[in-house]
């Protein structure tokens, strides 16, 4: 299949990525006080059944290839109409969806880096601190210590 001749991906990361959070901090002006106000979120599904299951897998932290064996395909084929729906395979998808999450959990929570790294399927703090600095440029510390400067931590919450 000539990879190069395709048309623009259906669904894009955007499109289909699902915020983690499930409440906001927000300011009470009557008691002064900070309050967790729920975020309501409506998920839209994209209509094709292996693909909404894919980022199924990826909310509750499942190996995306479990949909493949699940469904009797092989990875690869899985990974092939991966990229013809969003133009990411899924080794591909994964990461970025990884990548995304990790930094907003950095950016707007007050957990650990252990707590971050565990929730996004790392095992090593190593690796962990290594692709996080591929990613974003810096070692994961130095990255929560840039935004918490700018004031962008404990805005939301699990």
């Amino acid at each position: 299949m000539d990879m190069d001749n395709l048309k623009e991906p259906q669904f894009s990361f955007d499109m289909l990525y699902v915020p983690p959070f499930t409440r906001q901090r927000g300011f009470d002006a009557k008691t002064l006080t900070n309050v967790w106000e729920p975020i309501v979120f409506e998920r839209k599904k994209s209509g094709v059944a292996l693909l909404d299951a894919v980022v199924d897998c990826l909310i509750q932290r499942e190996d995306p290839r479990t949909v493949a064996w699940k469904n009797g395909l092989k990875a690869s084929n899985l990974s092939v109409m991966m990229v013809l729906l969003t133009g990411l395979n899924l080794q591909e998808f994964t990461t970025k969806w990884k990548m995304r999450l990790i930094g907003e959990l950095l950016r707007h929570t007050d957990m650990t880096l252990k707590e971050v790294m565990t929730r996004c399927g790392y095992t090593s703090s190593t690796t962990f601190s290594r692709i996080v600095k591929k990613e974003f440029g810096v070692a994961p510390i130095y990255f929560r210590k840039k935004l918490r400067q700018r004031g962008d931590l404990w805005k939301y919450a699990l």
